[in-house]
């Protein structure tokens, strides 16, 4: 059975479906092969089987949906502040298998599984299943949403989940005609790496609740207007103030190609085609890092905003929209350089001058905190100007050529300005720096060409360019092994 033109990523898996021509992927295979498993097994003693096997009916079509995570190869927390960034899908993915079944009692519920790899039942810190009536869902503002999910450690994951049944009821008005929904959710993409988990999961989830709401999406394949309704139940339910590059990613992200995502727009400026001879690599520095609102990312993105605001008002006729698109760099340092702009500003202080506030919806000023609002204010305007070059450089690379060595390092001489540029905004991490330095050490002579902390920074992922070689690949699992921890590696595009 075919799935909507506008819903990519989403199939409906029934027993015709083994002669489609569009095979599943290997990893989509394995995940409805548990799937039923899960379902056959329902009879042992095993908690998360008996929940399966009892919210499904095999006999009736189940909705699959997969969306990949990515690797930020640069742009990175520019994003919020409009910022063209270089996003590629990786090979890891979220799976959601979703259906609706006739409500028990009259009393229609959301269930949501999701096991944890390798766990036993009882051995872990979160909660493998959700449950909650579905008319108590959707009948919450998005700050109750937020609190209610918030209230308990362990289920609090299923705000990613749950909560994009609540946007779509909000923002598109999906009704599930009172009937109940089980989702089964196994995702491969690691959590707290920097590897945008969270916008996977959740994209994954939206597909499959359209599917069974038959909502459809605005504009190509729905992917953009997708990925925002995703980005608000991140901002929203969950209370993490991310962009929206991971959902667009996510959503509209292709196999070995960089998505060229213009944030200030959500504009996707094209697919960018990693030149022959060349690699990208993802080394997990085993620190797991956090983009709610009280992390560091959270006051990082203040402070840009609360920069933007004090240019905003001190020069109108500049008319500042977005920090990255708009004020010239140049003009830029020339006032940081005269003393014209502030390098720091209390939150006191700054509500006192602007009471409206410093037009983010997603964080919060604390007026007991001081925020470096030139630095963090300045890495956007910086990082667009080294993307929006990068991305020039490589799409002059013509199809049959390989990239030169000039080229490469050149990339490479950004990606390490864009690392010391999250460092500078206190978004580093002892870790990511040390991975990036043993990268640095092995130099273009050995193929490494250069490296760079990813997503919000303060741990995850160092993202690594390489050329495509033995000798670099050696050069790669040189650094992982003086490094230590046996890291993981991520390699591979999927779409």
């Amino acid at each position: 059975m075919a799935s909507p033109t506008d819903l990519r990523g989403a199939r409906i898996v029934d027993d015709a479906s083994a002669s489609s021509e569009s095979p599943l992927r290997d990893d989509t295979a394995e995940f409805i092969r548990e799937l039923r498993a899960r379902a056959e097994d329902g009879g042992s003693a095993n908690e998360i089987s008996k929940t399966t096997a009892s919210a499904f009916d095999f006999a009736l079509p189940v909705t699959v949906t997969r969306a990949p995570g990515r690797l930020d190869f640069m742009g990175g927390i520019a994003d919020y502040s409009g910022s063209l960034v270089l996003q590629m899908p990786i090979a890891e993915a979220c799976h959601v298998a979703a259906q609706t079944r006739a409500a028990p009692r009259g009393r229609a519920t959301l269930t949501v599984v999701s096991p944890i790899p390798g766990s036993r039942d009882g051995s872990h810190d979160r909660a493998e299943t959700f449950t909650c009536a579905m008319d108590d869902l959707l009948s919450l503002t998005y700050d109750a949403a937020r609190e209610w999910f918030a209230r308990d450690q362990k289920t609090r994951w299923a705000a990613y989940v749950a909560g994009t049944a609540l946007v779509l009821a909000k923002e598109k008005g999906a009704r599930f005609d009172d009937r109940s929904v089980a989702m089964f959710v196994r995702s491969s993409v690691p959590e707290g790496k920097g590897v945008s988990s969270s916008a996977a999961v959740e994209v994954a989830s939206m597909r499959a609740l359209a599917v069974l709401a038959n909502v459809p999406f605005d504009g190509d394949e729905g992917g953009a207007e997708l990925a925002a309704l995703c980005q608000l139940c991140e901002n929203a339910v969950a209370g993490a103030p991310c962009g929206v590059m991971d959902q667009m990613t996510a959503s509209l992200g292709r196999e070995s190609r960089l998505l060229a995502l213009l944030c200030s727009n959500n504009a996707v400026l094209g697919h960018v085609r990693m030149p022959r001879g060349c690699r990208l690599w993802g080394i997990d520095s085993g620190v797991r890092h956090s983009n709610d609102g009280e992390s560091d990312y959270g006051r990082v993105r203040c402070a840009a905003f609360m920069f933007r605001e004090h240019l905003r008002r001190t020069w109108p006729e500049k008319k500042i929209a977005h920090l990255a698109t708009s004020p010239d760099p140049r003009w830029l340092e020339v006032m940081l350089l005269n003393g014209a702009l502030p390098r720091r500003l209390s939150g006191e202080n700054f509500l006192a001058m602007y009471p409206e506030g410093h037009g983010d919806d997603v964080t919060s000023i604390d007026p007991r905190v001081t925020y470096d609002v030139a630095t963090c204010g300045s890495h956007p305007v910086t990082e667009h100007k080294r993307v929006t070059l990068i991305r020039d450089w490589l799409e002059e690379v013509a199809d049959d050529d390989a990239v030169s060595e000039l080229v490469m390092t050149q990339v490479g001489d950004y990606m390490y300005q864009s690392h010391e540029s999250y460092g500078a905004c206190g978004l580093g991490s002892d870790a990511t720096d040390a991975l990036v330095r043993l990268c640095r050490e092995r130099g273009r002579d050995r193929g490494v060409f250069g490296a760079k902390i990813t997503g919000g920074g303060k741990g995850g992922v160092a993202c690594v360019l390489t050329a495509d070689t033995d000798d670099a690949a050696s050069a790669v699992a040189e650094v992982c092994e003086e490094y230590g921890g046996k890291p993981a590696v991520f390699v591979g595009s999927s779409p």
